[in-house]
């Protein structure tokens, strides 16, 4: 279903971007929410050049939830620092099962928790087949070195 309808999706979006030819899923993930383990994110960017988030089941399923997108509504700020910007669950978008958003990596958003219920997305990160992501790599390297030890290296490839 990621090359029938998500990437031709995405490249009816991102048209400047690429086609959907040009994608393919870096890496994606199944995330289950209960009341208990669905705090809400905090607000944030990905890495990725574009995210995916991915409804499996109805939002009757649940109570709560649903993603904040910064500059979505009148009320979500369009500062670029985010200083003034409201994440409230009355700016949220709530998907419906199936529903998918898909936007550049940049975009900040926030998650909020679910308060009932049960609640399955499928969050990933496509990138272009054809086009270096450097600040990606970069963090990639940076936390190698890290792990390995080599702090200097770490620092030197994260303030690159």
């Amino acid at each position: 279903a990621v090359q029938t309808k998500l990437f031709p999706l995405v490249a009816r979006q991102f048209p400047h971007f690429c086609r959907s030819s040009d994608l393919v899923v870096d890496n994606a993930y199944m995330f289950r929410y209960t009341p208990e383990t669905g705090r809400r994110t905090g607000v944030h960017t990905d890495s990725g050049c574009l995210t995916f988030t991915i409804a499996l089941n109805s939002n009757e399923d649940y109570e709560g939830g649903g993603t904040w997108f910064q500059g979505l509504t009148p009320d979500s700020g369009d500062s670029a620092d985010g200083t003034n910007a409201t994440c409230t669950s009355s700016s949220s978008l709530e998907l419906g099962q199936g529903h998918v958003t898909v936007r550049p990596g940049g975009v900040r958003h926030a998650g909020h928790a679910i308060t009932g219920g049960v609640r399955y997305i499928i969050g990933g990160f496509c990138m272009h087949r054809h086009k270096v992501e450097t600040v990606r790599m970069l963090i990639g390297e940076g936390n190698a070195r890290a792990k390995s030890g080599d702090y200097q290296g770490a620092k030197t490839a994260l303030e690159a």
